[in-house]
């Protein structure tokens, strides 16, 4: 259904620097910005009306746009990135202020590419190369990217170990495997802030549904499979996943309203992305087939901002 890749990857800096509170937020911008410049052939012009807009790496991966005859998302005219893009959890602060890191820090983070988009790994990594010598921070702090190495090596070692170092070619693409299907009871940690759109506004800690969690994370694997699957089609019953989440028991629920704030280049703006964190226990024992899909919830994360490592959640059996 859909196939994934993901990295582990760590900058250093000899300088002091300043970090925003949110640096998902950060990592994810000045990737894109890194992106472009190095894979645009129109000399970064606008992305909209160029000739190229269907084609490009920049466009399908950063500012991923439907195919023009796609039957889905019709009346959008921008898709699901192809990427989950998330920090280590000791560098979430989830605070708006800026905090001083010590001379010498290091800086880690994740990047997940999902189906088609795995073949563009050596140019996303060197993207993240460039983003370094670039600068992170209010203050443009230059990086170096020390290493890279599969998510599943790192968590396997705890050390960015038998990957790739500086000055080596970039690896291609290491295939993730899918993961298991749940068990009939499983506990649900939000690591950050989850935004889940209900009804037209954010669900709260009161209004927390766990059938409403359920299908975004069915509609976000669908909607990945969908446009960069490797057969183009998700293989999914919604009819049937939808009965099925009405039956799953809310056993447990110890949530809280995270404020969290970004600062958006674009919009030239500070904007709000607060979301539930905490835990929620759920009985899947009435929806067997939902146990298989619920299970990517930790892999492409689910909600609003997922690219930056907003809805980043873990399973507990």
């Amino acid at each position: 259904m859909l196939s994934w890749a993901g990295y582990y990857l760590r900058f250093h800096t000899d300088q002091a620097w300043t970090a925003p509170g949110f640096p998902g937020s950060m990592l994810r911008g000045a990737f894109g910005h890194a992106l472009k410049r190095c894979v645009c052939a129109m000399r970064l012009r606008e992305c909209t009306g160029c000739s190229l807009e269907y084609t490009c790496l920049y466009t399908s991966l950063f500012e991923t746009r439907p195919p023009p005859d796609s039957k889905t998302m019709t009346r959008y005219t921008r898709a699901p990135h192809p990427f989950v893009l998330s920090t280590r959890l000791e560098q979430q602060n989830a605070t708006d202020s800026t905090e001083k890191h010590e001379l010498g820090r290091t800086l880690d983070c994740v990047m997940r590419l999902f189906g088609k988009a795995r073949h563009a790994a050596p140019f996303v990594l060197r993207a993240f190369e460039e983003a370094g010598k670039h600068g992170f921070g209010w203050d443009n702090t230059p990086f170096t990217l020390q290493a890279v190495c599969p998510e599943s090596a790192f968590h396997r070692q705890g050390q960015a170990a038998g990957g790739w170092q500086a000055g080596q070619p970039f690896p291609a693409p290491k295939i993730e495997p899918v993961p298991e299907p749940l068990p009939e009871t499983v506990h649900l940690r939000f690591l950050t802030p989850l935004r889940l759109p209900r009804a037209g506004k954010l669900s709260t800690v009161e209004n927390f549904d766990p059938a409403t969690f359920s299908m975004a994370v069915v509609r976000r694997v669908g909607l990945l499979a969908t446009f960069f699957g490797d057969e183009g089609k998700t293989g999914l019953d919604f009819t049937a996943l939808k009965a099925e989440s009405t039956k799953i028991r809310l056993v447990e629920k110890h949530l809280r309203w995270q404020k969290l704030f970004r600062y958006s280049s674009r919009q030239k703006a500070r904007q709000s992305v607060g979301g539930l964190v905490g835990s929620a226990g759920l009985d899947l024992a009435g929806a067997p087939g939902l146990r298989q899909v619920l299970a990517w919830a930790p892999v492409v994360h689910v909600g609003k901002g997922t690219s930056m490592g907003l809805g980043q959640v873990a399973v507990q059996s």
